[in-house]
């Protein structure tokens, strides 16, 4: 199908329409220039990635000039002027001008194309090649949220190489680097699709800078009447972190109501000026413990007294204001050592002086008991019942009562620290007239003593 010039023109202006209502809408805007170069590729020469570049020679004995193929990448310098305006956060829309002086491409069976031209020629002539493009971009990742913003384009164009007018549809990808909120390093790459007759498909490569213009608003006038700031602190509601309380802008729209540069909604006192360091709560004594922390909030201390300087005489992890004897060492009963000693009874089987396993959880509690306080001692009382003779019965009692002064010894506790004694069949807690009685006088006595 034959395209008229008019028709032409009228797509060109439908492009140009296309601009221009677009110029009014969007959120964002900003102007790019670009550098790149500029390659006829496609159908036209069997190729996509390169040209086939058209060498010359004269055939002296024909007296014509003889063709012979090169196929290289060959690039011509182009320039690219680009106006984008945001229409929402994933899709912008862009104007372009390219501005490129190139060998326009020949078909290899055109030898007249290429004898047209006179005896001492060695190249064709450069011309200039210009282009306008209307295109929509997609972004896969939010120029808003992300460093690098991939997109991809598609759009309507026109090309002049100087005598023809001609229809284009470039696509294509790129990228955005967000350098800062105001400035992007652009890198595109797009194919320009030729739909009209003598004209020829073209790749462009460009790396360039876009520029974001600083608006005073987000939205037209038209929306920003509309938009709703329920609580009148120039927010609207949507960018409004506190829309139902009255704020500052510098704070998203929410108040601060202590005057600590912390909004209240992230301030852990927001009824009393405070740090920002600190959540916006005081610290009085600049001791680096917040005040409603602090139990001594005026006098600087230690976070181990939880802000207080009270001197613990004795060492023992209670300050004196809180040590019932502060003079006395002692890690458990508020600092001071037991008055009873805390006694603990294991039970064994007949004839037998190992552990068994109900004795392991009461064992566990005599080493913890131990190693809380490390001036605690330990004594350790051995029995049996009556069943074999006094002298067999006395050696098992120390067996039994050795057999838990190792256990001590084996978990951390030292031997200066450990009593052992041995009864045999002396002092039973019950008679041993029957067998649930014997079997509660073969027993090891463990007390901790303070």
């Amino acid at each position: 199908m034959v395209i008229t010039f008019s028709q032409k023109l009228k797509s060109l202006a439908l492009a140009t329409l296309m601009v221009l209502s677009t110029l009014a809408f969007g959120q964002q805007t900003g102007l790019g220039v670009s550098l790149g170069g500029l390659d006829f590729n496609g159908p036209q020469t069997g190729h996509y990635l390169f040209s086939d570049q058209y060498s010359f020679r004269l055939d002296t004995l024909n007296g014509f000039y003889d063709t012979t193929i090169v196929s290289k990448l060959f690039w011509s310098p182009l320039v690219r002027i680009t106006f984008w305006k945001q229409l929402n956060t994933r899709v912008d829309f862009s104007a372009t001008a390219h501005l490129s002086k190139t060998v326009l491409p020949a078909s290899k069976k055109d030898m007249a194309f290429i004898n047209n031209y006179k005896y001492h020629q060695k190249s064709y002539p450069k011309k200039f090649y210009s282009q306008v493009d209307a295109r929509v971009h997609y972004n896969l990742l939010r120029r808003d949220r992300f460093v690098v913003s991939p997109y991809i384009l598609a759009g309507i164009g026109a090309a002049y190489d100087g005598e023809n007018l001609g229809m284009k549809v470039p696509v294509g990808a790129g990228a955005f680097f967000n350098l800062s909120k105001s400035l992007s390093l652009n890198l595109e790459s797009s194919y320009h699709i030729a739909v009209t007759q003598n004209h020829f498909n073209n790749l462009n490569h460009s790396i360039g800078l876009v520029y974001w213009f600083k608006n005073n608003s987000e939205r037209s006038p038209i929306q920003n009447a509309k938009a709703k700031d329920s609580d009148g602190d120039g927010l609207a509601d949507e960018a409004d972190r506190c829309p139902g309380i009255a704020g500052l802008v510098q704070f998203g729209g929410c108040p601060d109501g202590d005057g600590d540069g912390v909004p209240d909604d992230l301030d852990s006192c927001p009824h009393v000026a405070g740090l920002v360091g600190k959540q916006g709560c005081p610290d009085t004594d600049g001791d680096g413990i917040i005040d409603k922390e602090d139990r001594c909030p005026d006098v600087a201390g230690i976070a181990e007294l939880s802000g207080c300087n009270y001197p613990d005489q004795d060492g023992d992890g209670f300050i004196d204001a809180d040590d019932h004897c502060p003079e006395v060492y002692s890690k458990t009963n508020n600092g001071c050592p037991q008055t009873e000693p805390v006694i603990q009874t294991l039970y064994f089987d007949t004839k037998q002086h190992t552990l068994n396993s109900n004795s392991e959880s009461v064992m566990k509690k005599v080493v913890h008991l131990l190693k809380t306080d490390e001036q605690a001692t330990v004594t350790i009382k051995g029995y049996t019942d009556d069943v074999g003779t006094p002298e067999n019965n006395l050696l098992l009692s120390q067996k039994r009562a050795q057999s838990v002064a190792d256990y001590l010894k084996d978990n951390g506790i030292s031997e200066l620290r450990i009593q052992v004694e041995s009864f045999g069949e002396n002092y039973p807690a019950v008679s041993n007239d029957n067998n649930n009685h014997r079997a509660k006088n073969r027993r090891v006595e463990v007390s901790v003593i303070y």
